[in-house]
C-alpha cells in the first residue's frame, strides 16, 4: 500500500472538503471509531438476525419432516394394522375378534407406561426383534420383513424409515 495512504488513514478528523478524493475520504471515516463501533453493533444484529432466520428454516422443516412422517406413518398404519388394531388403533380391527392374542390399543402405550412412550422398544416389536404376545407368532408378522416384500423395499435403510414413521404416528395418537 503507498505510503501516504496510512497518513491520511491516520486523520483525528475528517476530510471536510466537498472536492477531497472519495477514495482518501471513505478510508478515513472507515477508520474513525464511531464507524468501527456502529460496524460492531451491525454485525452482531446481522449475526443474530441471520441465526434467528436460519433457526426458524431448521425448525420448520423439522416440523415439516415430523408431519410427514406422521402421515407416512399413518398411510402404512391403514394399510398393514387396521385389520387387526382397528382404525382407531384401539385393539378393535375386523380381525380382532379371531386371533388368539387379542391386538393391544395402540393409544395407550405411553398410558401403559407411566406417560412414556418407549419409541425404541415399538420399533422392535413392529420390527420383530423383540417378542410381544401375538407378535411375531404367526398371528402378526414381523413386519421388517413383510414391509420388505410387499413394499418391494431392498434397503434396509427404508425399511427402517418406514417403521420409524408408524412408531412417529403411533406416539401421535397416544390418549
Amino acid at each position: 500500500m503507498p505510503h501516504f495512504v496510512n497518513k491520511i488513514v491516520t486523520l483525528k478528523r475528517p476530510v471536510k472538503s466537498r472536492f477531497a478524493d472519495p477514495f482518501i475520504l471513505n478510508l478515513t471515516i472507515m477508520n474513525s471509531p464511531i464507524y468501527k463501533e456502529k460496524t460492531l453493533a451491525q454485525l452482531i444484529i446481522f449475526c443474530f438476525v441471520a441465526g434467528g432466520l436460519a433457526l426458524l428454516a431448521f425448525s420448520c422443516s423439522d416440523a415439516n419432516n415430523t408431519n410427514t412422517a406422521m402421515q407416512e406413518g399413518n398411510e402404512f398404519f391403514q394399510s398393514y394394522c387396521v385389520i387387526c388394531h382397528g382404525k382407531y388403533a384401539d385393539g378393535r380391527g375386523s380381525m380382532a375378534n379371531r386371533l388368539n392374542t387379542p391386538p393391544m390399543d395402540l393409544t395407550t402405550i405411553a398410558k401403559r407406561r407411566g406417560g412414556n412412550f418407549p419409541d425404541e422398544e415399538i420399533f422392535k416389536i413392529i420390527a420383530g426383534v423383540e417378542d410381544m404376545p401375538g407378535h411375531s407368532s404367526g398371528e402378526m408378522p414381523a413386519w421388517w420383513e413383510t414391509l420388505k416384500k410387499s413394499e418391494d423395499i431392498t434397503k434396509d435403510k427404508v425399511v427402517k424409515e418406514k417403521i420409524e414413521h408408524i412408531v412417529a404416528y403411533l406416539k401421535a395418537i397416544q390418549k
